[in-house]
């Protein structure tokens, strides 16, 4: 039996790239991956945001760098790979957590909406995963993709259509990947938040009667931290999930089952 892998820094020598790093969800998921020993790209399409979230690792004691990244345009992800790679190396662990949370009643979907969802959510994942397990295929080397998606796309929590069909297709192309790349040795799982307080949502969060309703609804009956789902994604990074590829880690209070 193999010795389990250092708790206290499971993902040393590891190179992560996270995007949405400037802020919320992203912001902690690099603080935490810094925390436990890996060189953290921060991605974002706000480039200052992407480069403070770097620069408060580096203080930290972390090796990090900041790359400009709008991943809705994926004719930029490889040039943002070139950069990722001639700073830190070829990232073996990939969060794919840069999202748009546009919500709208069906009736109101346009087109517009749509696809600025998709492009995004969707489309920007799926060509990050692929050109990011491109990289690892080719040099043979093993590693771990986590595709953030939402349990709004489980449990309707309305208006959310567009948003809820983006998050469906994550979570299904992360299935279809793990199966794939499997062989190679790339694991691709998804996480999945419930309700969780960050700069975007706490306007709604500070509504009494929308926050009522929501914990009525969450079995753990509070919302979740950007914390929460951070820790969520060092599991998921490190040797600690090693045989653990094409699931979804709900990270949602049981907001799924509530």
């Amino acid at each position: 039996m193999s010795a389990p892998s250092s708790r206290a820094t499971p993902l040393r020598g590891r190179t992560a790239l996270v995007t949405g790093g400037g802020s919320g969800i992203g912001q902690a998921i690099c603080a935490h991956f810094a925390a436990a020993g890996a060189a953290v790209a921060v991605l974002d399409r706000d480039g200052k945001a992407a480069a403070r979230t770097s620069d408060q690792l580096a203080r930290s004691g972390a090796v990090s760098c900041a790359v400009t990244l709008d991943i809705s345009q994926i004719e930029r992800i490889d040039a943002a790979l070139d950069e990722v790679e001639a700073a830190l190396g070829i990232p073996d662990v990939v969060v794919n957590n840069a999202g748009v949370g546009v919500h709208a009643d069906f009736l109101d979907v346009t087109p517009e909406l749509w696809d600025q969802t998709h492009s995004i959510n969707a489309r920007g994942t799926f060509f990050m995963t692929q050109r990011t397990a491109a990289r690892l295929v080719a040099q043979g080397r093993p590693g771990s993709i986590i595709n953030v998606t939402s349990v709004v796309a489980e449990r309707v929590w309305l208006p959310s259509t567009a948003y809820a069909a983006s998050k469906s297709a994550v979570r299904t192309f992360t299935e279809y990947a793990a199966a794939e790349l499997g062989p190679a040795g790339i694991r691709v799982n998804a996480l999945c938040p419930g309700p969780t307080d960050t700069p975007l949502s706490a306007p709604r969060y500070q509504d009494p009667d929308y926050r009522a309703g929501l914990l009525a609804v969450v079995p753990l009956r509070r919302i979740g931290t950007v914390d929460d789902l951070a820790r969520a994604a060092v599991f998921l990074a490190s040797d600690e999930s090693a045989f653990t590829t094409g699931s979804t880690v709900y990270v949602d209070g049981g907001r799924r089952v509530g």
